[in-house]
């Protein structure tokens, strides 16, 4: 099968995602295809090419090492892709299920606090910090923006569609609709606090929205245990608060970046020994 300049080598199960190589330059990409979403009597087709469309603009403004890049944005017999470039070789979610040490750990959450500090910057908020959206070779890499937003824009049609996962969703977002960059601080301490503990910091449940079972955190059955984070120093402080229901109370990314880094350091430099074991990450 080919699409354009790449030749598809297979696809994410039950995701809008392709895998290609370029027929030219073998470079290996992911091709993200619209879906069609459903807001009101809008065509559904056209929405979901408005948030496709909408993506690809966000991406393109953030330029960081640990940040995915865009390649283009691809029509194809009248299909949209939002091109990237394939980078890593697993995801955190999958890293963090194999096991590896704090000290790994830490440097891929601190690649991450630095992506979300400069996303920031840039007057856009992710809305889905996840492991799963993390990639992970020689250094963490931020990916998917499909469920980002950008701060004070122009209202739109796809600031009625919510795509983001519950499980780490802060609560603001999820009751309200509404979101500061500290959302996406609440989402990233849900997933420091799993890494270096391996349990969650909230009670949870299955709920049900609509036909769907969704799994829900129990906000008001909090979880987290700060004398586990206390070895961790300033950033397991950090994380305890980040973890606040409270918006206004969440520290920045750009606060838990520097005590990432600080923590780090006191590790020590075991990263680009880890990384020798991973299986090298496609480019």
């Amino acid at each position: 099968m080919e699409i354009g300049p790449y030749f598809i080598l297979n696809r994410i199960k039950d995701k809008p995602v392709l895998f290609g190589v370029h027929k030219d330059t073998d470079k290996r990409v992911a091709l993200k295809y619209s879906e069609p979403f459903y807001v009101g009597s809008t065509n559904p087709v056209i929405v979901g090419e408005i948030c496709l469309e909408y993506e690809h603009d966000l991406q393109s403004r953030l330029e960081h090492p640990n940040i995915c890049p865009v390649e283009e944005f691809l029509k194809y017999r009248g299909i949209k892709y939002l091109v990237t470039p394939k980078v890593g070789a697993q995801t955190f979610e999958k890293l963090l299920r194999d096991g590896c040490s704090d000290s790994r750990k830490l440097g891929i959450l601190e690649d991450i606090a630095n992506a979300l500090a400069h996303t920031h910057e840039k007057e856009i908020v992710h809305l889905d910090v996840k492991e799963g959206n993390v990639v992970v070779g020689e250094k963490g890499m931020l990916i998917d923006f499909g469920s980002a937003r950008e701060i004070c824009g122009t209202p739109e049609i796809i600031d009625s569609i919510v795509s983001n996962t519950v499980r780490v969703t802060a609560p603001e977002y999820l009751q309200g609709n509404w979101f500061t960059p500290r959302s996406d601080t609440f989402s990233f301490a849900i997933m420091a606090y799993e890494a270096m503990t391996d349990k969650p910091p909230f009670q949870r449940y299955v709920g049900t929205r609509g036909r769907h079972d969704r799994e829900e955190i129990m906000y008001n059955r909090p979880r987290h245990d700060r004398k586990k984070m206390q070895k961790f120093g300033g950033f397991g402080e950090l994380v305890i608060s980040g973890l606040n229901v409270d918006e206004p109370k969440r520290p920045g990314m750009a606060e838990i970046a520097d005590a990432l880094k600080e923590q780090t350091a006191k590790q020590g430099p075991q990263r680009s020994v880890e990384t020798s074991k991973l299986s090298p990450a496609a480019s």
